[in-house]
């Protein structure tokens, strides 16, 4: 086999990582993820560097995103409008939606989908840059007792946007920040809550724009991410049981105080660029702006291992010049809370 060191459309020849990713039009960083999660196979040369096969990979993609698919829905939204984006007012537009389908107020179910609805549309207006959004709306129905919304505009896309304004080279190390919260393209006229919270007061949230998809299962109170077929704009969709009991109140208590939004809950493996958390880069990566929380739950779900460099950085370098903020780490395998032990008692020492 001859290593492929341009972008050639030759799917006899195993493609370097760089030629690879650029064939598939992906980052590096991603194909490098990608090929992690075992999405996109790939072999190793003796020296240890990774090779692709360029017509398995682009087929692992399609299957990917055939896998995880916008949800194909059944029957016509229950409203549906396509409007311009100049000039229009999310709450009017949800009165429009409270009207036309007759929703019945002062239920839990109510209050989530209002939330829900009006920060996504209001997130498009402000920050998509685009043209126009199309809202949909789908009532209860006898396979799903839930009320479902889908939001989509056709801007620059949302990790495109958070990529520009982090200043990073990978859209997807961008969704490590939803999981913060307190995140925005504009901090002189928004707080960066709606994202996080909308997330969290859904029984299934999507997030879909630059042909990346973010996703948060309640049932689970996991987050996945992954490929998606959405590559133009950003498309929202959620679902909320229209008996749940979970009211705003309930989803804002965790991470809220007198002082406000001061605490928070990062998902660390969202962070991932390479083959593990072992670099300083990657700690101070996790720990971008958490300052700005008086606690931080630093969930470590799905993490392998983690490096001494790693774990010095989080617990000692960056926790000794954050004093005011408290680091609780959570949900550790027994390799990953061995050396946060050891990062504890040296910063303790």
């Amino acid at each position: 086999m001859v290593d492929r060191d341009n972008n050639e459309q030759d799917t006899t020849t195993l493609w370097r990582l760089g030629p690879a990713a650029s064939g598939l039009g992906i980052s590096a960083q991603q194909l490098r993820r990608l090929a992690d999660a075992g999405v996109v196979p790939f072999t190793r040369t003796e020296g240890g560097h990774r090779r692709f096969d360029i017509a398995a990979a682009r087929a692992a993609l399609a299957d990917r995103r055939g896998a995880q698919p916008a949800r194909r829905e059944s029957r016509p939204a229950d409203w549906r409008r396509a409007v311009a984006l100049a000039g229009l007012q999310e709450d009017q537009a949800w009165r429009e939606i409270v009207s036309a389908l007759g929703l019945q107020r002062n239920t839990p179910a109510f209050g989530i989908l209002q939330y829900s609805v009006n920060e996504m549309l209001n997130n498009a207006i402000e920050h998509s840059g685009g043209t126009t959004v199309t809202v949909e709306v789908w009532r209860p129905d006898i396979s799903e007792d839930a009320f479902r919304f889908r939001i989509a505009d056709d801007g620059v896309g949302a990790f495109e946007r958070m990529r520009q304004t982090l200043g990073v080279d990978d859209p997807m190390l961008t969704a490590l920040e939803l999981t913060k919260g307190k995140f925005t393209t504009s901090p002189e006229g928004h707080s960066g809550q709606g994202i996080f919270f909308t997330s969290k007061a859904l029984d299934t949230f999507r997030l879909e724009a630059n042909a990346i998809a973010f996703e948060r299962d309640a049932a689970r109170d996991d987050y996945a991410l992954g490929v998606s077929a959405v590559s133009e704009g950003t498309t929202v969709s959620g679902s909320i049981a229209t008996l749940t009991s979970r009211t705003m109140a309930d989803v804002f208590g965790p991470f809220t105080s007198d002082e406000g939004f001061d605490r928070t809950r990062p998902a660390v493996r969202l962070a991932l660029s390479g083959d593990g958390f072992v670099s300083r880069a990657e700690a101070r990566r996790v720990m971008a702006r958490l300052e700005e929380f008086a606690e931080v739950e630093i969930d470590f779900g799905g993490v392998d291992a983690v490096g001494q460099g790693f774990v010095d950085e989080v617990f000692r370098v960056w926790a000794g010049a954050h004093r005011e903020t408290r680091l609780i780490p959570i949900d550790m395998n027994p390799a990953v809370s061995f050396m946060v032990r050891r990062g504890l008692a040296d910063a303790a020492g």
